[in-house]
């Protein structure tokens, strides 16, 4: 069972955030990794079908860490990340190549965030005279509300909240997560299931037919907007009432003007750890050789499409994921190029003297329809497509 999917989750979540809050005047560092293993523990073994999976993960990758660490001591963080990285390799390709045996072996609801977050840890990591502490290890793992579909929290940021835990949890922070609550809720749980219900249900998502490929299109869009951010509002919204502030995920990406901004804006958590742990070291990484020395565009460009192949393939290896990776791949090297042509000619290269409230109203409406097409495609509702 996913968290907030099931009345369940609820009943079992509600009166611990009572507790939580009640213990607060005697809350301290190990009574609140004691209530949140507990927490987690509970939650997985009742609801999670693959908790004894989740637990061997969590054990294995954090052996794995400090036996690269401290034990062998290698230099190179890439040999610990193609580890880290392997089952998920496994799993993603198990429909390709008919390594049906994975999905049953080692896979687990969420476990392309959590492969990101074990990475995250260990390379973020520097400290060779001190390893990271495994109960602060396995608490940011292993909480219920942001592991299996996000957001991508830090763990520096999360450890900070787990030690500070009298001073930093106060009424303001209670106040925020109801406020990310009932809006979670408005948007998941009422207009989504509207837009599913009354629009997106109602067309035939095999038809070639104009009409109704672009109802499917509009309407998907739109569900799985309200339905994902509504999930990542809940999901912030209990993890402050359980003391850690976890970053948005979603920021009104329909108002986005560009490829850039709209990443800024919509899955921002996925956004920014692709930015951090694959497009820069990928740019540094093509900005050794000699030959693109003197090719900085192409090397942002190439840089930024693989970043989007990469993310494809990281949602599966169908054709519709790939595709659609590629597609947004291309608006942000277009995206890109159109930026810095009109950095260097000091002018619009597009639209010239155009009133700048008419061009921003113009890339609102051209950026919402492009991004509508590559999650249609994204979707695998797209006729034309076939995995």
């Amino acid at each position: 069972m996913l968290p907030f999917s099931d009345i369940s989750f609820y009943i079992l979540l509600v009166p611990l955030v009572g507790l939580f809050w009640l213990l607060k005047p005697i809350m301290n560092y190990w009574i609140k990794v004691i209530f949140h293993l507990g927490f987690s523990i509970l939650f997985y073994t009742i609801f999670f079908k693959d908790y004894q999976v989740l637990f061997i993960y969590t054990f294995a990758s954090y052996l794995i860490y400090y036996l690269l660490e401290y034990i062998i001591k290698t230099e190179h963080k890439i040999i610990g990340i193609i580890i880290f990285v392997f089952p998920l390799l496994l799993i993603k390709t198990h429909t390709k190549f008919g390594i049906n045996y994975a999905q049953e072996l080692i896979a687990f609801a969420g476990i392309s965030y959590y492969i990101f977050k074990v990475i995250h840890v260990y390379v973020d990591n520097n400290n060779r005279e001190k390893a990271v502490s495994f109960l602060d290890y396995c608490c940011y793992l292993l909480l219920p509300t942001t592991l299996l579909i996000g957001p991508i929290n830090r763990f520096k940021p999360f450890v900070y909240d787990l030690k500070n835990s009298k001073d930093n949890y106060n009424f303001e922070l209670f106040k925020t997560g109801i406020e990310k609550i009932l809006q979670g809720a408005l948007y998941k749980y009422v207009i989504a299931e509207i837009v599913n219900r009354y629009w997106l249900y109602n067309f035939d998502a095999t038809s070639k037919e104009l009409w109704q490929m672009s109802n499917v299109m509009y309407s998907y869009y739109l569900y799985l907007f309200f339905d994902f951010a509504g999930y990542s509002f809940l999901a912030v919204g209990f993890s402050n009432l359980l003391g850690f502030k976890i970053p948005d995920n979603f920021n009104a990406p329909f108002l986005a003007v560009n490829a850039a901004d709209y990443w800024r804006r919509w899955h921002i958590t996925l956004s920014e750890w692709l930015k951090d742990y694959f497009f820069t070291p990928f740019y540094k990484y093509l900005s050794g050789f000699k030959a693109l020395k003197a090719y900085p565009i192409s090397r942002q460009n190439l840089g930024l499409f693989m970043t989007f192949v990469v993310m494809g393939y990281w949602n599966g290896f169908q054709n519709n994921y790939v595709a659609s990776g590629i597609l947004f791949g291309m608006f942000s090297v277009i995206h890109n190029t159109y930026t810095i042509q009109c950095r260097k000619q000091k002018r619009d290269v597009i639209f010239g003297n155009l009133n700048a409230t008419a061009i921003k109203y113009i890339s609102i409406f051209v950026m919402f329809n492009i991004t509508a097409f590559a999650i249609y495609i994204f979707s695998g509702k797209f006729p034309f497509i076939t995995n």
